[in-house]
């Protein structure tokens, strides 16, 4: 009774696998013979397929699309097929972003730098300058730069002119000039936003400007007077005595005639107090005062001059330092006569 028990539950087991089988293949059978309508688009390009294939990869593989391992396809390749199952392929190309030494290459479907900087976080708040332009179209293998912006404040000093106000003095000879108020130039401050990319320059703005010293006018008396006559004699050797005084412009000479022979056959030496006139005889000693500083030197006469005919006296480089000329080049002066030659 045992024995016949067992040999029941073998004939059942046996049947009960032979029915999965029949069924197996029955299924296989129906898949093999059976097929599924597919719409693909690829890339844009839709088209719609019959296929027997069970997933999405097998799906490629039986319709010979090739993929590249950066590309994207939906719903995966997985996937199984169904009826009217749409199956996406989206091409990527490659691009390369370098910013300042670093490069790095990405794999995008975007159409535009714009969209491919987006998708690959670079945030576009004006914190880069970015080349080619936001809208210029993703070509394969092209190269996006970053360069970082920076915004800066920078600083500019400048000076003021001072003006000239001239006065008419009546006490004083016509054409004398009195500098009562000495000019100062004042200070001015610009302050521009300058924007550079890495370290050019892109754009200066003048934000503000501000004057940090005001300058102070000059104040000149001009004389409106009569001017007396010069004199023109000088105190001789055999004791007879002459004046001499005149005022005009004044100017000097140095380093370009160290050396050289003068008119009364001295050898000129810019460090010595002497100075060149038309018609006062060599060694005559006069006072020249330089009427803007009201400081005085005296000075021989050993040369003849100055060339140009609006200059009464032409001093040397010490004796025109010592009265504050030389910065100026020229300047109005008194001469008067100290000692005659001899």
């Amino acid at each position: 009774m045992v024995a016949l028990k067992k040999g029941m539950e073998v004939i059942l087991c046996l049947y009960l696998l032979t029915c999965i089988l029949v069924i197996a293949l029955v299924l296989l059978r129906i898949h093999l013979f059976s097929t599924v309508e597919v719409v693909v688009n690829d890339a844009g390009r839709v088209f719609t397929v019959k296929s027997r294939a069970s997933c999405v990869g097998d799906l490629l593989a039986e319709q010979e699309i090739d993929v590249n391992f950066h590309d994207k396809i939906y719903p995966g390749i997985y996937a199984p097929l169904e009826k009217n199952t749409e199956v996406i392929i989206v091409r990527t190309v490659p691009v390369v972003l370098s910013q300042a030494e670093a490069t790095a290459t990405y794999y995008t479907a975007e159409t535009t730098v714009e969209g491919f900087l987006e998708e690959v976080d670079v945030p576009l708040d004006g914190s880069f300058f970015v080349t080619p332009l936001l809208e210029s179209p993703i070509v394969p293998g092209m190269e996006v730069n970053l360069v970082a912006r920076r915004v800066v404040s920078e600083f500019e000093q400048q000076k003021i002119p001072y003006d000239i106000k001239k006065n008419e003095d009546k006490e004083l000879p016509k054409g004398r000039r009195v500098v009562v108020q000495e000019g100062r130039e004042g200070i001015r401050e610009l302050e521009y936003r300058v924007v550079y990319a890495g370290d050019l320059e892109v754009s200066r703005e003048l934000v503000q400007e501000r004057i940090i010293k005001e300058p102070v006018s000059e104040v000149v008396n001009i004389g409106t007077g009569v001017e007396a006559p010069p004199q023109a004699s000088v105190a001789s050797r055999g004791g007879r005595v002459y004046t001499y005084r005149s005022e005009g412009l004044a100017s000097w000479y140095g380093e370009e005639f160290q050396g050289k022979r003068t008119s009364s056959g001295q050898v000129y030496d810019q460090y010595g107090f002497t100075a060149a006139h038309p018609s006062l005889p060599f060694g005559t000693l006069v006072k020249v005062t330089f009427l803007k500083t009201g400081k005085s030197v005296e000075v021989t006469i050993n040369d003849r001059g100055p060339l140009k005919g609006d200059r009464i006296i032409d001093l040397s480089s010490a004796a025109a330092e010592a009265i504050g000329l030389k910065p100026y080049g020229v300047g109005r002066v008194k001469v008067e006569v100290v000692e005659g030659p001899g």
